[in-house]
């Protein structure tokens, strides 16, 4: 179609009203093709092909956003026209196997709301191009999905960047946005003819931290993401977040699973017999964190729904305890209150002390406390080197036994491309270090990592009069974990440290399900580390990786 020659019933523009025109209505005329061109592209036939590099060569048009008045004129003649049409980023069916050449028109068009931090909110088509010959259907971002918001990349690094910081959760992320940029109640879109509204909402911004960090992930690893095209959005990505989640573990922490820098490693030290080694230490402690659970004891299964208080396997025990009466209360003739229980009941409460071996009372032996609300997690256990690079996370389900912290590291440090350190620093190794003495079969791994309490703890929290800890776990008795000066070479308290900016993410955190609570604070230990690793870079404290010792 030409610009002279239009359709029966619209108007033409004729040569002699093209003459009329002012420079002004010129530039927008030419801005507005510019916009529009996509559009153009797909109402033509295949075989005329040079619209576009017609336009652009002739008028010389740039692909950038509409200036504010092109927007109005949008806004004001026609909502249904929108003044952004977002396309697949190819014409042409990019399908290796397909051997389509011509550009693809069967298109379908669905409303969607556009989240800028430039432009604001704005109203756009999302346009669908569907090629026939390999029955590949193509979106603006290449996943299958139906969305009724698009996020700007710039907007969700924002976010992305106020959630690493600064704490900011998703509802604080979309009120903030909501409330800082000027002009939205202006842009009824609703009134306007759009179905969907300009107001940001948190599910929107899960939505997009999800998608982005998955994007980002298959595309360093060169993979396709795959979702189902059906089914609840909060679903949708479980299966794929699991996966990852299971990667983490068996794998271990992208980029830091062999680190080592100056900061962690003291490279050619010497011991008392002239030999000439690296030392290089980890530290662990504990965070007050935790997700919902079941109530069944050291049951690990993930829960579905936050209202459910037994998996599958125990699901039985919900009905059984439910019609049990634990306890009631009775008044006696004189209208006093008297509390009756059944003779050591089954409960759905904790023990507080645990069971003896020994023959009990028929009347039991065991104190019970009620437990009316959900079960949590205990806590989380972080392994963090002294440069504040965190190697590895776990949350421990029911206790911090010192024997669920030894395999817990001896675990994490058994991916592909990890090194044993050569110290361990843990507030409670007085207890660890026995254990491991006392069943060295059991804990051979440990064999040869020496075992001490951070400087902290040792001298405010452990007894003087504690022998095995004073004889064994004194940092002083290891001279290589000191600098010539007598000061300190590692940072023994860095663990702490990182459990303060781990524990912000607590109010965020505590009602997700297992899989998406695992999920982002593996994505948040990542970027944490990302920028751990470049301050180490810029202060010359050459972040590397670690080689094989001897």
């Amino acid at each position: 179609m030409s610009l002279v020659d239009a359709p029966p019933g619209t108007t033409s523009m004729t040569p002699t009203t093209l003459k009329t025109l002012s420079f002004k209505q010129t530039l927008c005329f030419t801005c507005l093709l510019s916009n529009l061109k996509n559009d153009i592209i797909l109402v033509q036939p295949s075989r005329i092909l040079t619209t576009k590099t017609f336009l652009a060569a002739a008028l010389d048009l740039p692909s950038e956003a509409l200036s504010k008045e092109d927007e109005g004129l949008f806004r004001t003649h026609g909502w249904k026209v929108a003044s952004l049409t977002i396309y697949p980023p190819s014409h042409h069916c990019t399908n290796p196997v397909c051997g389509r050449k011509l550009p693809m028109k069967r298109a379908k068009a669905h409303q969607v709301v556009v989240h800028t931090l430039s432009s604001r909110v704005m109203p756009a088509w999302s346009i669908q191009l569907y090629c026939p010959d390999c029955n590949t259907t193509y979106h603006p971002d290449y996943s299958v999905q139906k969305a009724d918001a698009l996020i700007m990349v710039e907007s969700l690094a924002m976010w992305i960047s106020l959630m690493l910081v600064a704490w900011f959760s998703a509802t604080n992320c979309s009120r903030s946005y909501d409330m800082a940029l000027p002009g939205q109640e202006e842009h009824d879109f609703a009134a306007g003819g759009w179905q969907f509204g300009c107001l940001l909402t948190m599910d929107h911004v899960w939505d997009a931290f999800i998608i982005l960090t998955f994007l980002d992930y298959n595309e360093r690893k060169g993979t396709c993401l795959q979702v189902p095209q059906t089914g609840d959005q909060r679903s949708r990505f479980k299966d794929a977040m699991a996966a990852r989640n299971a990667e983490v573990i068996l794998e271990g922490k992208e980029g830091v699973v062999d680190h080592c820098c100056d900061k962690c490693m003291q490279r050619d030290w010497m011991d008392a017999d002239g030999v000439i080694s690296d030392i290089q230490a980890i530290l662990c402690d504990d965070v007050a964190m935790g997700h919902v659970r079941f109530q069944t004891l050291y049951c690990t299964m993930a829960l579905d729904n936050n209202l459910h208080r037994f998996c599958a396997a125990h699901r039985g025990l919900d009905k059984e305890i439910s019609e049990e009466d634990i306890e009631w209360f009775e008044l006696d003739e004189q209208g006093h209150v008297h509390v009756q229980h059944h003779t050591n009941p089954g409960s759905v409460g904790v023990t507080e002390e645990p069971e003896c071996e020994a023959s009990k009372d028929e009347t039991g032996n065991r104190r019970y406390k009620a437990l009316f609300g959900r079960c949590c997690t205990h806590n989380e256990q972080l392994l963090v080197w002294p440069c504040g690079v965190i190697f590895a996370w776990a949350t421990f389900y029911h206790a911090e036994a010192v024997s669920n912290v030894l395999l817990f590291v001896q675990k994490a440090f058994s991916v592909p491309g990890a090194y044993q350190p050569e110290h361990f620093i843990y507030d409670t190794n007085c207890d660890a270090k026995q254990q491991v003495d006392a069943h060295p079969e059991i804990w051979s791994w440990w064999k040869d990592v020496s075992m001490t309490v951070d400087v902290f703890h040792f001298l405010n929290k452990h007894a003087v009069g504690h022998t095995f800890c004073q004889e064994h776990c004194n940092l002083a008795s290891c001279p290589e974990l000191s600098n010539p000066n007598k000061t300190w070479y590692f940072n023994t308290s860095i663990a702490e440290q990182m459990n303060i900016w781990f524990s912000g993410y607590h109010s965020m955190c505590w009602e997700m399900l297992p899989v998406k609570y695992n999920f982002f604070l593996d994505e948040m230990i990542c970027l944490r580390n990302q920028v751990t690793l470049s301050k180490l870079a810029a202060d010359g404290d050459d972040p590397r990786r670690c080689v094989a010792r001897t």
